[in-house]
């Protein structure tokens, strides 16, 4: 069987270590730890650290627990009510004014409650049936002392608050009943049955508050107010825990203010909770001197990537030109091409054409010759053959007239061969070397 031998106990709070010595805490033998005077700074996580042995072991357990300090809401009441005059004029509604503030208070006397934020208005209100009248509007709140005066309310005045403002409203409320038949404070001023109506409003301490969800229904006090956490405050008798403003931190519960942060330091937010999220503040020259140089990065990032994406562009026009460029040359090449190969197979082809030109035109020219009647007729009988007739006809013109064809000197035809003859010379002259 397991037993725990020689355990000790330490407690901590949210202000530190508990000992037997505070006089708000005590701790038993047992490690029990009772809280008087509860107040609402004493909400917070606590921790029992417990050491012992355990069958010659040393152990160390840690138990944490979470406190919350809440209250019942105290209740005030809105009153409001309405009133013919005959006038607005400043001294009539003063003077009524006056008389019933005064009546209110002796009724409320004795119920450790007061009125508060007092307010009346006096305008026109026009009616059909009847001439143009006048309305008084009065507007009040009756607060108990425990919510206005704390130091004033004190053992079991302040226990009953809520039934005392319950009786308030029933003896405001039956004044004004008989104000509609007592006409002897003044014949100008009525009240209007009917028009008195009350308004009920929950208010939590300062520090405390209703818009934090750590309750729920199922606590002994659902819709209670509960102390403000780290962070929050509240200053006002309202039912709301306020975010600490930026500059400022609240490290405790229900405080009724936030603490500001080191001179020359602020927080980034609203809601601080510790001193360290303070930090100190640039001087306005260095600020702006970050923002210019930062303003300046983006100018020169943005004209960077501006630049780069123009260059890309524009290089892919360059692009697309340049092969625009080179596919038209290489077409021109291309033609280049096929007109080199045709003027070259036509240079190989232009001297078979004109030695065959040359050719036939010989030929018709010896065929001419020798179908010429010569003065030299051949032998009767003979036939001769083309060569021997060309042959025979060159012999005799050379040996008629060998002498002054060979010497001329300007290689001039001479006029006195036949026209055929000469026409011969010429073309053997043109085409022998």
């Amino acid at each position: 069987m397991q037993r725990i031998i020689d355990p000790k106990y330490h407690w901590t709070g949210p202000l530190g270590t508990i000992t037997k010595e505070s006089n708000k805490f005590i701790l038993s033998d047992d490690g029990n730890l009772e809280i008087y005077n509860v107040k609402g700074s004493d909400s917070g996580r606590y921790t029992c650290k417990v050491k012992y042995i355990d069958n010659t072991e040393q152990m160390t357990t840690e138990i944490h627990f979470m406190v919350y300090v809440y209250h019942i809401p105290d209740k005030s009441i809105y009153l409001s009510s309405e009133f013919t005059a005959g006038t607005c004029k400043t001294n009539t509604v003063v003077s009524y004014e006056k008389y019933l503030l005064e009546k209110l208070e002796s009724l409320i006397s004795n119920l450790n409650c007061e009125i508060k934020q007092w307010s009346v208005q006096c305008h026109t209100s026009t009616d059909t049936l009847e001439k143009i009248t006048y309305k008084l509007t009065v507007q009040f709140g009756v607060f108990p002392f425990m919510l206005t005066v704390a130091e004033a309310c004190k053992g079991s005045q302040c226990e009953n608050s809520t039934s005392n403002i319950r009786k308030a409203y029933e003896n405001i409320k039956e004044f004004f009943e008989a104000q509609k038949t007592d006409s002897s404070h003044t014949d100008h001023l009525h009240f209007i049955p009917g028009t008195l109506t009350g308004v009920k409003v929950d208010h939590c301490k300062p520090g405390f508050g209703k818009n934090i969800n750590v309750m729920n229904n199922n606590t002994v006090c659902p819709g209670c107010c509960v102390a403000c956490p780290p962070g929050r405050f509240s200053a006002k008798y309202d039912t709301v825990c306020i975010l600490c403003p930026a500059g400022s931190y609240n490290e405790r519960y229900a405080q009724v203010e936030c603490e500001n942060c080191p001179e020359a330091e602020s927080s980034d937010g609203k809601g601080a909770k510790t001193e360290s999220q303070c930090h100190r503040i640039l001087p306005m020259w260095m600020a702006f001197l970050i923002s210019s140089a930062a303003t300046c990065i983006i100018l020169v990032t943005t004209w960077a990537i501006i630049i780069k994406c123009c260059k890309k562009t524009i290089a892919a026009q360059y692009i697309r030109e340049a092969e625009s460029d080179i596919k038209k040359r290489l077409q021109e090449f291309a033609n280049i091409a096929s007109d080199t190969e045709i003027q070259e197979q036509r240079n190989k082809l232009s001297p078979i054409k004109l030695q065959g030109n040359k050719g036939d035109f010989l030929e018709e020219e010896s065929m001419a010759l020798l179908s010429t009647p010569s003065t030299s007729s051949p032998l009767a009988g003979t036939s001769l053959s083309p060569d021997q007739t060309r042959l025979s006809e060159l012999e005799t013109s050379f040996e008629d007239h060998s002498s002054p064809t060979l010497e001329n000197k300007n290689n001039v035809v001479p006029n006195n061969l036949p026209h055929n003859q000469q026409r011969l010379i010429g073309i053997m002259k043109t085409n022998l070397p």
